[in-house]
């Protein structure tokens, strides 16, 4: 199989960093073109007299946005081979709705994209990115392995 565009979400762990090492290794072996991409999560709101004005939390979101930018574009030149075309994107919305929607509006080949390994309660609050991935996309998925925990 020849992989043209690889997708490698990313939200800056240590296992995101692990996953876009695997995803550069990828693309360089096989000529491809890299996706890497951060979601920032808009922050949900609440109508009423004590909530915040909305021009105070755009301001915010696009401050999250822009150091969101910059921490992407510090991570994939310290991780990312030059040799690699590489296109950094940032995207606001639900992470797995926007990395399977991207996915599929560049047509990308595979996606590789880290688990953090969760498990019990802190994965049934707060879910997996991950596994909703897997859910929403009939696309390849290579899902890098958190290194366990040392005890």
């Amino acid at each position: 199989m020849k992989f043209k565009k690889i997708l490698c979400p990313t939200d800056f762990s240590d296992p995101a960093a692990k996953a876009l090492k695997t995803a550069a290794s990828l693309a360089l072996d096989y000529s491809s073109e890299l996706l890497v991409v951060n979601v920032v999560e808009p922050i949900p709101t609440v109508s009423g007299a004590d909530s915040l004005p909305l021009n105070y939390l755009q301001q915010y979101l696009r401050g999250v946005e822009s150091a969101a930018k910059q921490r992407l574009k510090e991570l994939v030149a310290k991780v990312v081979p030059a040799k690699i075309k590489v296109h950094p994107l940032i995207l606001t919305g639900q992470a797995a709705l926007q990395i399977v929607d991207l996915a599929d509006k560049k047509q990308v080949d595979l996606m590789v994209i880290a688990t953090h390994g969760q498990t019990g309660l802190k994965r049934w609050v707060f879910g997996s990115v991950t596994e909703r991935v897997l859910k929403l996309t009939s696309r390849p998925v290579l899902i890098i392995q958190a290194s366990p925990k040392k005890r």
